[in-house]
């Protein structure tokens, strides 16, 4: 995994706990605070229509069993308005339960499923209680009235144990969303930590390495877990594989001073390193306006382009590299050749078997002094990575000359 990956992945979860954290403070906590005191509201609007029944029920009891003669009439109209105030109550009740349980996605689904069935029952003892007071029934109303006291009694404790369960269901999911944000920031110190931890003292230790040039003695590399970790152990590891190279090349051409030898010596390096099959050498004469092959050498030694060939400048595309001072990568001979079927030098190199050519200009200041040519039996075998090593080996054939 990327630690950009990561890190995108690890914003990407923030924002949506964020969304969701402000949708739970500020939209379903203060909704369900709403409804949870409108739910108490109404569970003590029960109670309290049931115990103001209890006067006109008390005074109906009386007129009923001779105890008073009062008109019965207005007894019952205040009654029943008791009675049909439990009646909305209870129903307001339930239409608020849903709404709760909507707001909650249905997570307490089981518990107001009973709660409403609990007020479907009382809705129904409180027709219980109107039909007996209209039949004068004494005892039926009596127990219909025990009934609906009791049965509010137990909505009242119930809906506050199911308030606790509310709450807590509301405190674990802001806890969860805590929780989360915890562990994303955890996973991003971890990263972090690991990077200062482990991959700069590597990266340090490897940047000391190289100015000392002690290139050969292994480097300890800390176990990579991001994918940007191993794109630096690898680099890390190309740039020490690099140098060992070209101390490599500049000790054979330090311990030799006739270029043919060096270049002998050079080739088989080259090869081993760069997976090249020609090696060449050429100068410049000035004042003829001619560029010479001075060595060359091949694989199979079926060398056919080799030291003593010319070319005049004006018969050669070297020429642009003169003023350029340019390596150049040719990929596929064969194309160039059609280009260019007259180039003596093209189809020398084609009887050989090269398919493409890496040319490196050797310079002296701002002139251009010869060419170094690195060619393959493959075609688009060079590449920028090619180059640049060509470049450095360039330099140090520089330094050979410079002494001879």
């Amino acid at each position: 995994m990327k630690i950009k990956q990561l890190t995108l992945l690890g914003i990407l979860i923030a924002i949506f706990i964020f969304i969701a954290a402000t949708y739970v403070n500020f939209d379903l906590v203060p909704n369900v605070r709403k409804y949870t005191e409108q739910n108490q509201r109404l569970v003590e609007n029960l109670r309290e229509h049931n115990l103001r029944l209890e006067l006109p029920l008390t005074q109906w009891f009386d007129v009923q069993n001779g105890l008073s003669h009062r008109p019965i009439q207005p007894i019952e109209d205040e009654a029943f308005t008791f009675i049909e105030g439990m009646r909305e109550q209870a129903l307001l009740f339930k239409n608020s339960l849903a709404e709760m349980n909507r707001l909650s996605v249905y997570r307490h689904q089981t518990s107001i499923e009973m709660f409403q069935l609990e007020l479907n029952q009382l809705e129904n003892d409180i027709d219980f209680l109107m039909l007996r007071i209209q039949d004068a029934n004494l005892t039926g109303t009596q127990q219909s009235r025990e009934l609906i006291t009791n049965r509010i009694d137990n909505l009242r404790i119930r809906y506050d144990a199911l308030n606790l369960v509310i709450l807590s269901d509301l405190s674990l999911v802001l806890n969860t969303m805590i929780g989360l944000m915890m562990g994303i920031l955890v996973v991003l110190m971890f990263g972090l930590i690991r990077f200062v931890y482990f991959q700069i003292p590597y990266m340090v230790t490897g940047l000391t390495r190289l100015a000392d040039h002690d290139y050969h003695a292994p480097l300890k590399k800390p176990r990579p877990f991001f994918l940007e970790e191993q794109n630096i152990h690898r680099y890390i590891d190309d740039v020490f594989e690099e140098n060992r190279f070209i101390d490599d090349v500049r000790e054979v051409l330090l311990n030799q001073y006739i270029v043919e030898d060096a270049m002998d010596q050079l080739f088989p390096i080259l090869k081993a390193r760069m997976g090249i099959d020609r090696i060449g050498l050429a100068f410049i004469d000035y004042p003829r306006q001619v560029i010479k092959a001075e060595y060359g050498v091949i694989s199979d030694g079926a060398l056919v382009l080799g030291p003593g060939f010319e070319v005049p400048f004006d018969m050669t595309s070297l020429s642009q590299l003169i003023s350029r001072r340019e390596a150049q990568i040719t990929p596929d001979l064969d194309d160039v050749l059609k280009q260019r079927p007259n180039s003596a030098a093209l189809n020398l190199l084609v009887k050989e078997g090269i398919r493409s050519n890496l040319i490196l200009p050797m310079t002296m200041g701002n002139a251009v002094f010869g060419f170094l040519f690195l060619s393959s039996r493959q075609s688009h075998f060079f590449n920028d990575q090619h180059k640049h090593l060509g470049e450095k080996i360039v330099y140090e054939i520089k330094g050979l000359l410079n002494r001879s």
